[in-house]
């Protein structure tokens, strides 16, 4: 099951005049275990923060909010904007208890709290505007055999949790001016 513990309202954006594209770049950014550096190897710092930012522009691609979005190695052509997050991912979790649950076949429960806590800035190319914006958002999975004829739910409240901070992050932004 997933709670969100943050709770953020409804925004209906109105999509621009003009659609812009977005360059992404990974700052300062880093994974932490149980409150130290991840150095588990599964994925590095730099590609988990481009999975974060696709997972806030992807929704304005498909809202038509924005054109295109691209890597900052992909540099085919001049990007309105560039997007670039720093901080941090933490998970908190008990490998013990996850080896147990998986060795019970969840039977007896685990749990991972992921926190994200987030710095955004995105910056208009044309006229070298900074528009800074935070992002704070935490969730927990329950693995519990119980739980199992809910998954489908548990994938729709992780989409939903998405685009609403996907959506309020634009709109953070398009407070301060940006995609005017």
């Amino acid at each position: 099951m997933c709670f969100e513990h943050t709770t953020l309202p409804e925004i209906k954006n109105s999509p621009p005049k003009e659609k812009f594209s977005i360059e992404m770049q990974v700052g300062d950014f880093k994974q932490y275990y149980n409150n130290k550096i991840d150095k588990r190897g599964i994925i590095s710092d730099k590609d988990m923060g481009y999975n974060c930012l696709v997972g806030i522009v992807e929704p304005w691609k498909n809202s038509k909010l924005i054109s295109s979005y691209e890597k900052e190695t992909d540099k085919k052509a001049h990007q309105a904007y560039t997007l670039n997050v720093d901080g941090k991912i933490t998970q908190i979790a008990s490998p013990t208890l996850n080896i147990f649950s998986v060795i019970t076949l969840f039977i007896i429960p685990s749990y991972n709290t992921t926190t994200f806590d987030l710095k955004m800035k995105l910056k208009d190319n044309a006229t070298g505007k900074i528009f800074n914006a935070t992002l704070y958002s935490s969730f927990t999975i329950w693995k519990e055999l119980i739980f199992l004829p809910l998954f489908p739910l548990f994938l729709s409240d992780m989409d939903e949790g998405r685009l609403s901070k996907s959506m309020h992050l634009y709109h953070e932004f398009k407070k301060q001016g940006a995609f005017n």
